[in-house]
């Protein structure tokens, strides 16, 4: 028997963002272009529809919180999946104050593996939970955004408004 999924875009100040949910567990919120939920959740065997669970209420309200300088912290049930090094590096990013950035190094440095400088720049990459696993709050250790999946003007955009709202 399928689970029943839900999904939603919501509109951020810069860019759509989607999120879907099964179980009261958010399995996905990022920035996107296409107005659909991520191909790689539609093979899950779930019945997906087009409205808000009461996970993705709280996230759409913790969203405009965010968004608003009022929220510094999201509390929200995810579902991680991912490699064990992923989780740490994610882990990792929660660790990060609001308002602030470190190097790819330095999170390197903190999970342990000094040379996973590039291991961790791909996990960020596939980081699920844009946002809420803050993974835009990772530069280059020269100061330079570095990458970001949603792309650097919304990676630039989310740094300036945590550093007006600190």
């Amino acid at each position: 028997m399928k689970q029943t999924g839900y999904w939603s875009i919501f509109q951020t100040p810069i860019s759509p963002f989607v999120a879907a949910s099964v179980d009261d567990q958010i399995l996905c919120a990022q920035f996107t272009i296409e107005e659909t939920i991520p191909l790689k959740y539609l093979s899950h065997n779930v019945a997906w529809k087009h409205e808000l669970s009461e996970a993705l209420k709280q996230l759409q309200t913790q969203l405009e919180q965010y968004f608003n300088g009022t929220l510094k912290q999201f509390n929200l049930n995810i579902k991680m999946e991912g490699t064990s090094f992923q989780k740490e590096c994610w882990d990792y990013l929660n660790t990060i104050p609001y308002g602030t950035t470190q190097s790819y190094s330095d999170q390197a440095k903190s999970i342990l593996n000094p040379k996973a400088v590039r291991a961790c720049g791909s996990s960020n990459g596939k980081n699920p939970f844009h946002i809420i696993i803050p993974c835009h709050r990772i530069i280059n250790k020269n100061g330079d955004l570095g990458g970001y999946a949603a792309g650097t003007d919304i990676k630039q955009h989310l740094i300036n408004l945590e550093k007006k709202y600190k």
